[in-house]
């Protein structure tokens, strides 16, 4: 076989290859304008199940999900994210992903991934929310306020958020 020959066969063969799932789309801003050089991070989304349960002295919290892939959208809001692949679990399903776009100010965009994804799954559009503050109060146990705490959020809409993602949100 020819040199050329191979590498046509090679080049087919990786670009047909099913295991290689790509989630591709676009993030726009609240305006509806590409958002250009935004942060997209591939989040394992922690389903409940007890063993992913961390306990703590004061309460049992959720594992935090892991950021696995991180990229830039381009000039046009566009982006590409290879989902790794996955193995199935006890109870017969792939974990599923999350799918986080972050910009500029705070702003934010989520997007479960199940598991399963296709290869050929159509393209999706993200929309990064406009920041909104949350006021809080943190109480000690006799209901005294506490100066100078800082929240890291967990979870956003059941998702849990990676801490990559938390650290750049945190109040």
């Amino acid at each position: 076989m020819s040199i050329l020959a191979t590498l046509l066969l090679l080049v087919s063969q990786t670009a047909s290859n099913p295991d290689r799932v790509v989630v591709a789309g676009s993030v726009v801003d609240a305006d509806g304008k590409p958002a250009v050089d935004v942060t997209i991070a591939l989040g394992d989304d922690v389903p409940i199940l007890p063993e992913l349960l961390v306990t703590r002295a004061s309460a049992v919290v959720f594992r935090p999900a892991t950021a696995l892939r991180r990229e830039r959208s381009g000039t046009g809001g566009e982006f590409r994210v290879e989902l790794p692949e996955t193995e199935w679990t006890g109870l017969q399903y792939r974990r599923p992903f999350a799918l986080w776009a972050m910009g500029p100010g705070g702003s934010l965009a989520i997007r479960p991934i199940p598991g399963g994804w296709p290869a050929d799954g159509v393209p999706i559009r993200m929309t990064l929310a406009r920041p909104e503050s949350v006021r809080f109060l943190v109480l000690d146990l006799e209901g005294s306020p506490v100066a100078g705490v800082r929240l890291l959020p967990a979870r956003i809409r059941g998702v849990n958020l990676p801490d990559e993602v938390a650290e750049r949100i945190a109040a």
